[in-house]
């Protein structure tokens, strides 16, 4: 460890100087941040290097979080392309706006409005057709009377229930028990390359070090195995939830039950 923070700070004082003035800054800012024509700038260098490099690229499906930037940008540079809303980036967004409407005690106490809260999250496992009857439906009738819980409601309606809302159904729900739905890999990923950093705010060469190293472990671990496995955990859940999704199918339990079970499998981690 000692010696990778000496090669660390080794290479440090070799990097270019940041910026030392409100211009230079300004400069160094100019552009930068996620807009639409940053994804499709990316998509577009990813689209060249695989054709640079002969491959085939078709994907039929692209998963991504709920930015409307992103979504436009996929929908330019692969028309053709399916694009679904990540599940665990909707749940992000949902425990981000009960934590806003100060829900968040509620939600983690065993009570009616936190039940309720919960089960919201279970509506991302229904058919994409079902999800607006089952909000007006079942979770209505059980919806206890508060005003910031009337509050959530009225945004997830407005946002992610109604087919004309911003993100509809057909882009998050899906009756499946698929655990691929999300974009965790990802978010893996960025974790571990946060961990390899030794300050907050790394500099553009900084990162480019680090992603030199990480380029180096893929090429290892490609050529080192030619199959992925899924885990045990994850093959677990999934029949779990397979199991679930084939008592509701029969009838063995209601819809509100089958989005009460499954929504305890989609919690956010607090």
């Amino acid at each position: 460890m000692r010696i990778r923070k000496n090669i660390h700070y080794a290479r440090s004082s070799m990097i270019p100087k940041l910026p030392t003035n409100l211009d230079e800054q300004h400069l160094a800012l100019t552009n930068l941040g996620k807009t639409t024509k940053t994804y499709k700038d990316a998509f577009s260098d990813l689209l060249d290097k695989i054709g640079e490099l002969n491959l085939t690229f078709t994907p039929r499906i692209i998963y991504a979080d709920f930015e409307q930037v992103i979504h436009l940008a996929i929908s330019e540079i692969f028309p053709e392309v399916v694009w679904k809303g990540c599940r665990f980036h909707l749940g992000q967004t949902m425990w981000r706006k009960i934590k806003l409407l100060g829900l968040s005690k509620n939600f983690k106490k065993k009570s009616e409005i936190g039940k309720f809260l919960k089960v919201c999250f279970g509506l991302s496992f229904l058919e994409p057709e079902k999800v607006q009857k089952c909000f007006f439906e079942d979770l209505m009738t059980i919806k206890p009377n508060n005003q910031q819980l009337n509050a959530f409601c009225d945004f997830f309606e407005k946002n992610y229930i109604s087919s004309s809302s911003k993100f509809p159904p057909s882009i998050w729900a899906e009756f499946s028990n698929n655990l691929m739905r999300t974009t965790n890999a990802c978010e893996s990923f960025h974790s571990k390359l946060n961990s390899m950093f030794y300050s907050s705010y790394p500099n553009i060469f900084q990162l480019l070090e680090v992603l030199k190293n990480v380029l180096t472990d893929v090429y290892i671990k490609m050529r080192g195995s030619n199959q992925t496995q899924k885990r045990r955990m994850t093959v677990e859940k999934e029949n779990y939830i397979h199991e679930i999704m084939r008592q509701y199918k029969d009838k063995v339990i209601t819809r509100l039950e089958f989005v009460e079970i499954l929504a305890y499998k989609n919690l956010p981690v607090l």
